[in-house]
């Protein structure tokens, strides 16, 4: 099993060994792949459904209560009065901060 970044792969993975060279034709980014050896199925089959319930959590709106009982406390003691509505939405043309030029090329 190979967990990565969907964006970081650039050729096809082939049953079979996987050297250190094939992780260089696959994956061209200096980010190391990290072997685990012997993981039993029955733990890593697990994986994937652990994996996919971390995206719903973090899209989520709510307070993540573990985190905020590690911090000491246990509800959001400001929460925003948009409701996270217009927090990404740029509030006037002076709130952009980058923006698409083209060169102007010499005829």
């Amino acid at each position: 099993m190979i967990i990565v970044n969907q964006g970081a792969i650039r050729y096809d993975l082939v049953k079979g060994p996987f050297t250190v060279d094939d992780s260089y034709i696959v994956c061209p980014y200096t980010q190391p792949f990290t072997y685990i050896p012997d993981v039993p199925y029955s733990q890593a089959s697990k994986v994937p459904e652990y994996i996919n319930n971390l995206k719903k959590s973090k899209r989520s709106l709510t307070v993540d209560t573990i985190s905020s009982q590690m911090l000491g406390y246990d509800e959001c003691d400001n929460p925003s009065p948009h409701n996270a509505t217009e927090i990404l939405k740029p509030k006037s043309s002076s709130d952009v901060f980058f923006t698409h030029t083209r060169p102007h090329r010499a005829t």
